[in-house]
């Protein structure tokens, strides 16, 4: 065999090769996810209160980037919406009255590039679920802390405001975890003591003594013009 077809063969080895390190080594992700790559040099990032952090790891958000064997590992960190249920039980309002409070909440980890860093470290390497039992807890805790800050009939008649005290409020913790709540709605408030029943029924009885008066003047003024 000639020097030439030996030199030619041991390339086409060589290429072939180093194409499947590269294919081999080459990581992607979806438009959810984040691959973390750590290993190789240190690099300066900017955290949200404007300080810079030394980490050992780069990112990638979205499609793909090669990770060198040997020297780098990759890791996903994933950045889909978490729904959870949330209830609330035996709370206590500002007035004496304990209440069961249920809702819904979508978390999920923040896409700023700050916010990733800080997910990084609480949860790279974790199941999705372990992002859904800190952010459930941390959701429970703070409304049952609000709940006791507000008195029962007025969180019940003003939701809306529960609700924004909510994202304010969980918000301010989430964001030290590189987490954001997308959603939250209060679905339901019971009593065991039928508090808010209690307040409800002057209500029905004024509404149905109003409805009567007004079918019967409808009766008064149908039989005044049939006169």
């Amino acid at each position: 065999m000639s020097p030439l077809i030996i030199f030619i063969v041991a390339a086409v080895v060589v290429i072939a090769a180093i194409l499947v390190v590269v294919l081999k080594n080459y990581r992607k992700v979806g438009p959810n996810e984040v691959l973390i790559v750590s290993g190789g040099k240190k690099r300066q990032v900017k955290l949200p209160d404007g300080t810079s952090k030394e980490v050992g790891y780069r990112m990638r958000i979205g499609g793909g980037t090669f990770v060198r064997p040997f020297i780098e590992q990759a890791q996903i960190l994933p950045l889909e919406i978490i729904p959870m249920n949330i209830q609330v039980e035996d709370a206590i309002s500002t007035n004496g009255i304990r209440c069961t409070v249920r809702g819904t909440a979508e978390v999920k980890i923040a896409s700023d590039e700050a916010s990733i860093h800080l997910a990084a470290e609480q949860f790279l390497g974790k199941p999705l679920t372990d992002i859904r039992d800190v952010s459930l807890r941390t959701l429970e805790g703070s409304a049952r802390a609000l709940i006791g800050s507000v008195n029962l009939e007025s969180m019940n008649k003003n939701r809306k405001d529960f609700t924004a005290k909510v994202f304010e409020h969980v918000n301010a913790y989430f964001s030290t975890m590189g987490l954001t709540l997308l959603s939250f709605n209060l679905k339901e408030i019971t009593d065991p003591s039928g508090y808010l029943e209690a307040l409800g029924k002057p209500r029905i009885v004024e509404a149905r003594r109003d409805a009567e008066v007004a079918e019967a003047e409808a009766a008064r003024d149908a039989i005044i013009k049939s006169a």
